[in-house]
């Protein structure tokens, strides 16, 4: 008895999950409900209505909303292809990802405005300093039914394997009674240790640091209230260094090249 359009899709679903369905065997049935007709439609659409409906579901694969995997190998190699699934690239220079988890924060996500922004400072030596802010705006206002707890983020950071911090700072500090305690019997999952590998943890900022997906990750925590605004800053040397001419320095870069 719901009537789901796309200015209510979002809301309505996390109503009936989050307060409708509260303390029920199924609590997201709603989305078993919805699945099957909500594909009719989509395979019934024609017209100027197809070309939107692919234009949304290309925009959403090229965003990373939407994200492909298959068992076949070559379905997998072929989707690949297109960047449009959700691997942790190979690349052989810089790289960058992202990853927000929310964590106890309820449903705000969709309140939450981020922005990213990276800075490289390279100097004589050719060493590679990058600086990135991360900065997250919570929209959300007291009266909201979803948007009225705080955010609470743990924030990964994949760069370069073998990537050194240098500095961390604006992270925020989670009370330890905001953790639920390990059960007494509860044991190591040794495939994610695998993966994860050893921890380290730089004292000043709590910031955790390993190496995994071929790649260094810095971890953190961001709590974000309604209403504000938090921002974190990383700064850390990359593993590689720019190659200038004997001499020359930075600014040969720059020098025209003679014929």
């Amino acid at each position: 008895d719901k009537t789901i359009a796309a200015d209510n899709f979002i809301n309505e679903l996390q109503k009936t999950i989050e307060v409708d369905n509260r303390g029920k065997r199924t609590p997201k049935q709603i989305l078993s409900d919805f699945a099957p007709l909500f594909i009719e439609k989509l395979f019934g659409v024609s017209g100027d209505n197809l070309i939107k409906a692919i234009s949304a579901l290309k925009s959403g694969l090229n965003e990373k909303d939407v994200q492909l995997y298959f068992h076949d190998p070559s379905l997998q190699a072929k989707v690949a292809s297109y960047n449009w699934t959700g691997e942790i690239k190979d690349t052989s220079k810089d790289f960058l990802s992202v990853v927000n988890a929310n964590i106890g924060g309820g449903k705000t996500d969709n309140f939450i405005k981020q922005k990213v922004d990276l800075t490289s400072s390279i100097n004589d030596a050719g060493e590679i300093i990058n600086t990135l802010t991360i900065t997250r705006d919570h929209t959300g206002k007291e009266n909201d039914l979803f948007g009225s707890k705080s955010n609470v983020d743990y924030v990964r950071v994949y760069v370069p394997e073998g990537s050194k911090l240098l500095s961390a700072s604006g992270f925020s500090a989670i009370p330890a009674e905001k953790f639920e305690k390990p059960a007494e019997n509860a044991k190591t999952d040794e495939f994610l240790n695998e993966i994860q590998g050893k921890v380290w943890v730089e004292p000043e900022s709590g910031t955790q640091i390993n190496n995994e997906f071929g790649k260094t990750a810095f971890g953190n925590w961001l709590q974000t209230d309604p209403g504000e605004t938090t921002a974190a800053t990383l700064r850390y040397k990359l593993p590689f260094t720019v190659n200038f001419p004997k001499e020359k320095g930075l600014f040969s870069l720059f020098a025209k090249k003679e014929s």
